[in-house]
């Protein structure tokens, strides 16, 4: 018996592997330019 909040029992609470996976996948991605692109400002400037 899993606990159900009202009002939200047609949102599922459970996400599949494959949405977690790619949802990570293009943080990281996200992630890594943004690192990258500082980084070579921090070059650049200093």
């Amino acid at each position: 018996m899993f606990w159900i909040l009202p009002g939200i029992e047609d949102i599922p609470f459970v996400k599949s592997w494959r949405e977690i996976l790619v949802k990570r996948t293009i943080l990281s991605v996200i992630w890594f330019v943004v690192a990258a692109v500082i980084t070579l400002l921090g070059i650049l400037i200093f």
